[in-house]
């Protein structure tokens, strides 16, 4: 039995190495000569140089990373109705107006929660969330908004059927959902 193994093992060794020059001989035929990479690459850095033509001044361009980034930056207007108090938009550049004035960590927090409008809470999965707009939000999400002007940055640390609970450097406070 032995004798039959030998044979099968040099077709198989043989087998495997004309497959590794059949792969090099692929892979040589595939590098470009020095002068047509050298024309490649100036086609390419004009492509990355050359300005979309057909974007409006006020829009940002997205391949622009500077005008994206001012554009990500910009003040937002707040959701809901112009003028009205305790608008909130609890994602990134979200708005929420109160009064302003100089105030500890604790107020400020207050004041934000206070402007906060929950719609109210569901159970899903075994969590509670917490529902604003069209927004679902759960235990540990951080709330990136803007107050008063300011940014902020504030934890939903419990949600329970009635109220939940924010965190702002380190302080918390629970209001009632409605």
């Amino acid at each position: 039995m032995n004798s039959h193994r030998h044979p099968l093992r040099f077709l198989f060794l043989l087998a495997v190495a004309l497959a590794a020059l059949h792969a090099h001989a692929q892979l040589a035929g595939t590098v470009a000569v020095p002068n047509l990479r050298q024309q490649a690459l100036d086609r390419a850095q004009a492509l990355l140089n050359a300005k979309p033509s057909g974007i409006p001044a006020e829009q940002v361009n997205p391949f622009n990373p500077e005008a994206f980034n001012e554009a990500a930056n910009a003040p937002t207007t707040p959701v809901g109705p112009a003028g009205s108090e305790g608008d909130v938009t609890p994602a990134p550049g979200g708005q929420v107006k109160g009064p302003s004035g100089p105030r500890s960590d604790r107020d400020l927090l207050i004041a934000i929660a206070t402007a906060l409008k929950p719609g109210g809470s569901i159970k899903m999965g075994g969590s509670q969330i917490l529902l604003m707009g069209v927004k679902k939000i759960r235990v540990g999400e951080k709330l990136n908004l803007t107050f008063e002007g300011n940014p902020y940055t504030v934890e939903v640390t419990a949600i329970n059927p009635t109220n939940f609970t924010l965190r702002y450097n380190g302080e918390e406070y629970t209001r009632p959902i409605k």
